[in-house]
């Protein structure tokens, strides 16, 4: 008995081999000769950008939260790569920027001592 409804029990010999033709593509990823060829950043990307398409086609068939979920992590993908390749610069930034706001705090601070009381 299957614990989803409507499921078949067993899959047709040519519905377990169209399931494995239609997942040989994401299983390309994961060989060794592919993962030569790209960095591992790369292949760290391209590994979430796989798992946000699994996502989505799921989504299709499940539900559409999912398939904005998926979005979602599609369009995380390349705001990821833009920040590792920008990690440095934005260190940068954010240093300069605290040097502007000490050295406005350091010459707006108040010399004059406080009044006795």
């Amino acid at each position: 008995m299957s614990t989803i409804p409507d499921a078949p029990a067993a899959l047709s010999r040519d519905r377990q081999v169209s399931l494995l033709l239609r997942e040989l593509p994401f299983v390309a990823v994961l060989l060794p000769g592919v993962q030569r060829v790209l960095t591992a950043s790369a292949t760290g990307l391209t590994l979430l950008m796989l798992l946000a398409l699994g996502t989505f086609t799921a989504g299709i068939h499940l539900s559409l939260r999912i398939c904005g979920l998926a979005l979602v992590m599609a369009l995380a993908v390349p705001a990821i790569a833009w920040l590792q390749q920008s990690a440095l610069f934005l260190l940068l930034a954010a240093v300069a920027i605290l040097a502007v706001v000490g050295a406005i705090g350091w010459l707006r601070r108040d010399d004059r001592p406080v009044a006795a009381r």
